[in-house]
């Protein structure tokens, strides 16, 4: 299982799902089992991706009753909460027929806010643009078409940034890009109303954004992320990121690992607890840069 999702409905009532590379499922709580939505995705089987743990995984937003899924290698997928199984493949979702007819073939981000769900880094008519944004209309999760009295539209960041991650704080939309091997960017996005819709602000570029895709974690008010060299955090008022104290100090324990001997019997950890109580007497080596991919947050 690489993704879990907990979804409401506008009545209230609560779904949890789940995915791996190939599935995605909804716990039926009152049968304690899952029910299988899709599956088949993802890609052929590989040793590689399969019995590891694959570098891309499920993102998964919500905007009203409709949940919207993408995985970076199939095309958009969405759900009506509680929509049961149909077609020959028995699947309970289907495509954004929208953005199978403006070709948008993969996307790697997800997010939902303001009444707009948003996808970003996409494969289209056979071509990677990462640093691409696309929304949808307002309070329509499955119209995509610009143009008319639609809301939905297009932009394009910075050229060479990749769109890693966006999230909501506050009342912001915060949108994070890798470009090259260190080089990282944050924008602020935001609600200006007519024809332009959103105004993408770059607030921060710097070696200090993402740079573990998925370490991020959203507190509300508060984002924080593994960089390259430490532990990070922003607030929706912060321009800069920052290295907050105790977490910036604990966080060498991944970047360098903890030797045995810190942990083992005779250590002061152990010997400040009570007898047997100390179980992690193993060390571990610092963090694998090269599976940056496989750190969660």
């Amino acid at each position: 299982i690489t993704t879990l999702y907990e979804s409401t409905s506008v009545s209230g009532r609560r779904k949890f799902l789940a995915g791996t590379k190939s599935k995605i499922a909804v716990l039926n709580e009152r049968a304690g089992n899952w029910r299988i939505l899709a599956d088949g995705l993802g890609g052929p089987y590989s040793d590689t991706r399969n019995c590891g743990c694959p570098t891309d995984r499920f993102k998964v937003a919500q905007l009203g009753n409709v949940v919207i899924f993408t995985n970076n290698y199939d095309p958009v997928l969405y759900w009506v909460m509680d929509a049961g199984p149909d077609g020959c493949d028995g699947w309970s979702v289907d495509y954004i027929q929208d953005l199978v007819l403006l070709e948008i073939t993969k996307a790697k981000v997800v997010a939902s806010w303001k009444g707009f769900i948003f996808i970003a880094n996409v494969e289209q008519e056979g071509e990677r643009f990462s640093n691409r944004i696309l929304w949808c209309d307002y309070n329509d999760p499955l119209s995509w078409f610009p143009g008319g009295n639609t809301l939905a539209f297009t932009q394009d960041l910075a050229d060479g940034d990749r769109i890693v991650a966006m999230e909501t704080i506050g009342q912001q939309l915060r949108i994070y890009t890798r470009k090259g091997a260190k080089e990282t960017a944050i924008y602020d996005v935001m609600a200006v109303g007519g024809e332009t819709t959103f105004n993408f602000q770059e607030i921060y570029r710097g070696p200090d954004g993402i740079q573990y895709e998925n370490s991020i974690v959203n507190r509300g008010d508060v984002h924080n992320w593994l960089s390259e060299s430490g532990l990070m955090e922003l607030g929706p008022y912060d321009r800069t990121p920052l290295r907050v104290e105790w977490m910036h100090r604990s966080s060498a324990a991944i970047y360098d690992g903890i030797p045995g001997v810190w942990l083992g019997p005779l250590s002061p950890f152990a010997m400040a607890m009570e007898s047997g109580a100390w179980t992690m007497a193993a060390g571990f080596e610092a963090v694998n840069k090269d599976a940056c991919d496989h750190v969660i947050g």
